[in-house]
Formats: structure tokens, C-alpha cells, sequence
């Protein structure tokens, strides 16, 4: 390991120092010996600025300075070294600025959550393990990935749900029982979608199945009764010219509908449905995903079971 000490003093060599780990009392914990103490030319100020002798018979020409900063990160360094990464690789893999990963090894600075997902993924351990400070509030990701709560499905922007539909470019997934409202509200909707596939975006449409046990249970909860129903094959009337079309699979679900998830890249809009409350009396989650946090991805695995479960639409039938 080498120190530039400045001046001209030019670099000096040394042993590389173990530290305790976190949690420990030093001391007796220290694995490895401290080397030997580094000498410098006095009146240059260390890295790390020792003080300088006082002594009048002590010899001026050298001074103290310790090894290693008490704020080496000596779990992320080692675990770089074992995984054959210098920090300039670290940086290049992360897209950042190299001195920004010096200043986590050498400052022990903690990064931004998501990235240090992507540093513990790269290197195969535990984040919290090389940052143990991240352990201080877990829920800090879950509010990262809240864009905006809006209190009833009608109070949600009606051009929100146009631009994520407009700027989706890698999937489309919408999951409800009729969601007759989107068409309903910005009747352009369904020639985007449309354009979207044709344009190589793929597309899952998952709707409930008018004729399912589910259907007329969930018409009952409502209050809506057979009204539920008729909105469900309304808006099978809407979407349907959307099963030709390629690029589009169309799905019907004979499934209780906890929430209805509408999902445009990294991009969400959940509507949470409450007992006896109508859909748009309902509240809105928007989320967006982020690395190392879970609750996009969470509502994402409830909607992978239901269309593993469910059935094509074949709209002749």
C-alpha cells in the first residue's frame, strides 16, 4: 500500500494494517500487529496530521504517523481485494466517480441505498454487512419508492395515467376487474396501448371474468351487485379489439381482487380496494421501483400469481 506524503518526501511503503471488526473493543481484538511507525520528513504534515515532536533534544528531521485512519471501511476494502476489484473497477461497474469510492473505503462515507445494493450484489455480500448503519431505519426504502398517495381513485390526475401509459417503453402490465374507467376517462388509452405493442412493447391485459363465483362475490361487497357485471363486460367491449393484436395477451382472472395494479415500466399506480367501498372511492399508491427496496416488487409477485392462474380471453367464446 503506498501513501503519497507530499512535498518531496516521495511515497513510502508499509505492511497493510487489520482493524477490529465493528462492534469490537480494539486492543486485544487486533488480529494483526501495528506495523512499525512510517517516518516522514518533519514540518510535512502527514495524512493523517499527527502532531509533531516538541522535544528540543529529539531529532526534527522525523515525526510520527499513524498507519490507517479509525475510519477505514477495512470491511469493504478486504472485500474488495478478495473479489479482485480496485476501487477505479468498483467505480467503473457502479458508473461513478472513482475519488466517490475511495471516500466510502478510506472515510468509510455510506452511499445512496440503492447503490449500495448494487456494491453488495457485485461483491456478494450483505449491505448492511459492509454498511452497518443502513440497519438504522429499513423503512426509508418503502418511502423512496412512494411517489405520491392519493386519498380516492378520483382525486388521481386523470393526465397521470396518460403519461406513464405514453411513457412506458418496456412493459405494460394493467390488472383489475373492469378498469372501465381508463377508457372512460382518456379514450385515447386503448389506441396507445394498441400502438405500444405494435411498437415491440409488450403488453398483459388481466381482467375478471364476468361469469366467475368471484365476480358476483365481489358485486355483492360492492353494493353494485350485478352492476359489477355489466362494468366488467362493458369493459370487455372496450379492450376487446385489443386481443388480436400482437404483441398483447389478454388474460381473464377468477380471483378475489385485493388491489388493482396498473404497471408501466418501473412505474405503478395500485389501487387498494377496501370492503364495500367502490373502486374509485379507494385509495392510490404510486410507486416507482428502486434497487434494494421491495414493495413495487411485492404487488408485482401478487400479480404473477394471479396470471399464472388465469385463463386467455378468447372473445368468440
Amino acid at each position: 500500500m503506498l501513501v503519497d506524503q507530499g512535498g518531496t518526501g516521495g511515497a513510502v511503503t508499509h505492511p497493510a494494517h487489520q482493524l477490529p471488526e465493528a462492534g469490537t473493543s480494539g486492543g486485544s481484538d487486533v488480529v494483526a500487529s501495528v506495523p512499525e511507525i512510517m517516518k516522514v520528513k518533519a514540518g510535512q504534515p502527514g495524512r493523517l496530521g499527527s502532531e509533531p515532536s516538541t522535544s528540543s533534544t529529539t531529532d526534527t528531521s522525523t515525526r510520527s504517523v499513524p498507519v490507517e485512519s479509525p475510519m477505514v471501511n477495512t470491511r469493504l476494502r478486504t472485500t474488495l481485494q478478495a473479489n479482485g476489484y480496485t476501487e477505479a473497477d468498483l467505480a467503473n461497474e457502479l458508473g461513478v466517480d472513482a475519488k466517490t469510492v475511495q471516500r466510502w473505503v478510506t472515510q468509510d462515507r455510506t452511499p445512496h441505498r440503492s447503490t449500495a445494493y448494487k456494491v453488495a450484489k457485485l461483491l456478494d455480500v450483505p449491505q448492511t454487512w459492509l454498511w452497518p448503519g443502513l440497519d438504522d431505519d429499513p423503512a426509508s426504502d418503502a418511502r423512496e419508492e412512494v411517489v405520491a398517495f392519493y386519498p380516492h381513485r378520483a382525486d388521481t390526475p386523470k393526465r397521470l395515467w396518460l403519461e406513464l401509459l405514453l411513457g412506458a417503453k418496456q412493459q405494460i402490465d394493467l390488472f383489475a376487474n373492469a378498469s372501465l374507467f381508463l377508457p372512460e376517462d382518456n379514450p385515447e388509452s386503448i389506441d396507445i396501448i394498441r400502438h405500444k405493442a405494435e411498437g415491440s412493447i409488450p403488453v398483459r391485459i388481466l381482467m375478471g371474468d364476468p361469469d366467475s363465483p368471484a365476480a358476483d362475490l365481489r358485486g355483492q361487497e360492492e353494493r353494485l351487485y350485478e352492476g359489477l357485471i355489466g362494468r366488467i363486460r362493458m369493459a370487455l367491449a372496450y379492450y376487446r379489439p385489443l386481443a388480436a393484436v400482437e404483441g398483447v395477451s389478454f388474460h381473464l382472472h377468477q380471483t378475489a381482487l385485493y388491489n388493482s395494479i396498473f404497471r408501466y415500466d418501473d412505474q405503478m399506480l395500485v389501487n387498494q380496494h377496501i370492503y364495500g367501498t367502490y373502486g374509485y372511492l379507494a385509495p392510490i399508491l404510486h410507486l416507482r421501483r428502486i434497487e434494494g427496496a421491495d414493495l413495487f416488487d411485492t404487488y408485482m409477485k401478487s400479480f404473477e400469481m394471479v396470471w399464472e392462474q388465469s385463463s386467455p380471453y378468447q372473445p368468440d367464446k
